[in-house]
């Protein structure tokens, strides 16, 4: 069971590394939808190297086994802030031009909820046995 685990975290932290790292790389060669969106946002071009770092950070303590939980919520709520912008602030305005980045925030804000939740299981069971041995 731990060793399935194990496998599905690593999978969906390799998953969630893959579509930042496309982020990043769209902000860094920027496609049409990338800076129409930051345009009409008006924080073009400083918001879109800036949002670099927080990504990049993520990605990173992800694969830090002690921070991991910390880089999945990062990338939680980092999904979640980006579709609060795409959403509320530009409405169905960037929809026909740049619906794949609508996709794959959504992939990464699931991925990163289910990532979140087997940490925190982790984290549950882990916490379970040390009070499990304090009881002998």
């Amino acid at each position: 069971m731990f060793a399935l685990l194990k496998w599905v975290q690593i999978a969906l932290r390799l998953c969630i590394v893959a579509l930042f790292l496309k982020s990043i790389l769209w902000k860094i060669f920027p496609i049409p939808p990338v800076i129409y969106i930051f345009e009409k946002l008006n924080m073009e071009p400083e918001g879109r190297y800036l949002s670099i770092i927080p990504e990049a950070l993520a990605i990173l303590l992800l694969f830090q086994n002690k921070f991991s939980w910390i880089g999945s919520i990062m990338c939680l709520l980092w999904s979640v802030i980006t579709l609060y912008f795409n959403i509320a602030w530009l409405g169905n305005d960037v929809l026909p031009y740049g619906a794949t980045l609508f996709i794959v925030t959504y992939i990464t804000l699931i991925t990163s909820a289910i990532l979140v939740l087997f940490d925190f299981v982790r984290w549950y069971q882990i916490i379970s046995l040390d009070s499990q041995k304090k009881k002998y």
